[in-house]
C-alpha cells in the first residue's frame, strides 16, 4: 500500500488527487502522481462539483423511476377524473388516483387556477373543471 500526501490507495485501485492551486506550491503534479486523476478547485463549491462528477462516473446511478413523470401523468389523470364528475373532494381524488390524501393534495393544488377550481373551505372544498 502506497501512501502519498494522505491519499492511500493499493495496486490496481483507482485513486484520485484533489487541489487547490492557491494553496500549493506546484506548478505541476509531482512525477510520482502522474496518471492520477485529479480534481484541482478553488473554492469548497468547485470540489464539491468535481467530487459529484467523479462520483458519477464511477457509479452511474440508474432512476429507478421518473417522480415529475409520474406526477404529470397523475395530474392528467386528475384533471380527467374532476372534469367526468360533477366535482370532487380531495379524499375522492385519492381513492379514484389510488393514493394517499397528502399525496392528491400535492397532485391537485398545482392545478388550481389553471387547469382546476375550487369552491367551498376546508372539508367541504371541491374541485371543478376550470371554464
Amino acid at each position: 500500500m502506497k501512501q502519498r500526501l494522505g491519499l492511500a490507495f493499493g495496486l490496481g485501485e483507482k485513486a484520485y488527487i484533489a487541489i487547490d492551486p492557491s494553496k500549493t506550491n506546484v506548478d505541476e503534479v509531482p512525477a510520482d502522481l502522474r496518471g492520477l486523476d485529479r480534481i484541482q478547485y478553488g473554492s469548497y463549491a468547485e470540489l464539491q462539483a468535481g467530487v459529484e462528477k467523479l462520483l458519477l462516473q464511477e457509479f452511474p446511478v440508474e432512476p429507478t423511476h421518473d417522480v415529475e413523470n409520474q406526477l404529470r401523468q397523475l395530474r392528467n389523470q386528475a384533471v380527467s377524473l374532476v372534469g367526468d364528475s360533477e366535482g370532487l373532494k380531495i379524499p375522492d381524488i385519492a381513492n379514484l388516483l389510488g393514493v394517499s390524501v397528502d399525496m392528491a393534495k400535492v397532485i391537485v393544488r398545482p392545478l388550481v387556477g389553471d387547469k382546476l377550481r375550487i369552491e367551498g373551505i376546508k372539508r367541504g372544498a371541491r374541485y371543478y373543471l376550470n371554464d
